[in-house]
């Protein structure tokens, strides 16, 4: 309900913008989509369950903090609507800008107040864009896992 505030003509700013539970809502159906497919693909090859959840829980942490360190060093350098587009691209800039668009403008208020109504425009194609993207990754891991399920399983049985 906090998010309803805000939206009458003569209502301050938000807490957070109305858009943002869509937006991190996919986002997050995403991210978890690509855990799930790495994680079944480590599994797939490996033999024991221990080793299956142990690389893939390095893998996922080495991708998205690496997407994340990239990342932050990306967004925060151009500020403001680019910046907005580019955050929904790693999991932990897109949750950060977000719930706080605030400090893509430096925490600057007239030049949030500003920018505003742009970088909720961008936000929303750049989550369009991610969801796009991890979509497609997504679809490639999970064909790539269906067209050799059945070699991967001999190989493991020794057939």
């Amino acid at each position: 309900a906090f998010g309803f505030y805000g939206t009458g003509p003569n209502d301050a700013l938000p807490a957070v913008w109305i858009e943002t539970g869509v937006e991190l809502a996919v986002l997050m159906v995403v991210y978890m989509a690509v855990a799930c497919v790495i994680a079944l693909r480590v599994s797939l090859v490996t033999k024991k369950n221990v080793t299956a959840v142990m690389y893939s829980i390095g893998l996922l942490v080495l991708l998205y903090g690496l997407a994340t360190m990239i990342g932050l060093a990306v967004v925060t350098s151009p500020r403001g609507e680019i910046g907005a587009a580019i955050a929904p691209l790693t999991p932990f800039t897109s949750i950060w800008f977000l719930v706080h668009p605030l400090a893509l403008f430096e925490n600057s208020a007239t030049a949030f107040a500003i920018g505003a109504q742009a970088a909720r425009l961008a936000a929303v194609f750049g989550t369009v864009i991610a969801a796009v993207a991890y979509t497609f990754v997504i679809l490639s891991i999970y064909s790539g896992l269906v067209r050799n399920f059945d070699m991967i399983v001999r190989k493991q049985s020794g057939t």
